[in-house]
C-alpha cells in the first residue's frame, strides 16, 4: 500500500471536486441577477431560486447514502449533471428555472458526495487528516474563484457565458472521471428515517 497522498487518483478527484464546486458557485452567484433580468423575478423568487439548489443538494446527499458508490455511479451522475446544466439554455419561465435549479442541485450533491467519499479511501490511513485537508483546498479555491468569475462574466448581462462555461466544466469533469480506476464502496443502507438524522 502506498504512503503517498498525491497519487493520480487523488489529484483527479481533487480536480473533479474543484470543477464541480466551481460550477456550483458560478451559477449560484449569478442566478438571482439572471432571474431578475430575464423574468423580472421578485426578491422572494430570487431567494427561492438560490435556496432551492441547496435543497436539491441535500436531497442528493441523502439519496447517495442508499446507493452503492462505484465509478459507474459517478460517471452516470456526472452525465446527468451535464444534462441538468443543458436545461439552463431552455428559456421558459421562472418556475421551469426553479425545477432546473433543483435538479442541478441534486446531481451536484450526489457527485460531490461520491467524490468526497471515494477520495477518503485513496488516502493512506495514517495520513488521512493531512490528505483531507489538501483535498479541501480544491473546495476553497472554487469557493473563491466561482463568484469572482461569475460576476465578472455577467458584467455585460450576457448570462449565456455562465451556462456555456458551466457546461464545458461539466464535460471536462465527465471526461476526467473516465480516467479513474474502478472504485466500489459498500455504503448502501436500508431505508430508515433514523438514517436521515
Amino acid at each position: 500500500m502506498t504512503n503517498k497522498i498525491w497519487t493520480k487518483d487523488f489529484i483527479i478527484y481533487s480536480v473533479i471536486n474543484f470543477l464541480l464546486i466551481l460550477v456550483y458557485f458560478l451559477l449560484n452567484s449569478t442566478i438571482t441577477t439572471y432571474a431578475q433580468n430575464e423574468y423580472n423575478a421578485s426578491s422572494k423568487m430570487m431567494g427561492l431560486l438560490a435556496g432551492i439548489f441547496i435543497v436539491g443538494a441535500l436531497l442528493g446527499r441523502v439519496t447517495i447514502g442508499f446507493l452503492k458508490i462505484t465509478k459507474k455511479i459517478l460517471v452516470i451522475n456526472t452525465l446527468l449533471l451535464i444534462l441538468s446544466i443543458m436545461l439552463y439554455f431552455i428559456k421558459l419561465d421562472q418556475y421551469f428555472l426553479m425545477i432546473v435549479r433543483l435538479l442541478n442541485g441534486v446531481f451536484i450533491g450526489i457527485t460531490t458526495t461520491i467524490v468526497g467519499t471515494i477520495v477518503a479511501t485513496v488516502i493512506p490511513n495514517h495520513r488521512k487528516g493531512e490528505g483531507i485537508s489538501y483535498f479541501a483546498v480544491s473546495t476553497a479555491l472554487a469557493t473563491c474563484l466561482g463568484p469572482f468569475i461569475g460576476i465578472s462574466l455577467t458584467s455585460n448581462n450576457n448570462f449565456m457565458n455562465i451556462f456555456y462555461i458551466s457546461f464545458l466544466l461539466g464535460i471536462i469533469s465527465f471526461v476526467i472521471t473516465l480516467l479513474l480506476k474502478n472504485q466500489e464502496i459498500n455504503n448502501k443502507k436500508k431505508f430508515s428515517f433514523n438514517n436521515l438524522f
